[in-house]
């Protein structure tokens, strides 16, 4: 059995267990599995492979991680699979999109 593995970020109030377990299914099929964020980052990144690749050289915080990761999976021809876009809170405005956390 190959090994796989999935980070998330702790952020993101949407996601859930389905969605995770999803993912790791879809590593059945592709090389990789990303979810993006609108701020142009990522919620979640599953691999079957580490590939270092794609943590170097990012320009993390910035609305250009998902694409540049995208191209470096492209780069080391992956088959990757997009997910839905999910918000992550990085502003007091993004809280504000959630008022169930603030209760």
């Amino acid at each position: 059995m190959q090994a796989k593995a999935i980070i998330i970020g702790s952020d993101c109030p949407e996601i859930n267990s389905p969605l995770i377990q999803n993912a790791f299914k879809d590593l059945h099929e592709f090389d990789a599995v990303i979810g993006p964020t609108p701020d142009g980052g990522y919620y979640l990144l599953g691999l079957k492979t580490l590939h270092h690749e794609l943590f170097e050289n990012i320009p993390w915080s910035t609305d250009q991680v998902f694409n540049k990761t995208i191209e470096k999976m492209q780069s080391l021809e992956l088959r990757f699979k997009i997910l839905d876009e999910l918000s992550d809170l990085d502003t007091k405005e993004d809280l504000d999109k959630f008022p169930f956390l603030l209760a």
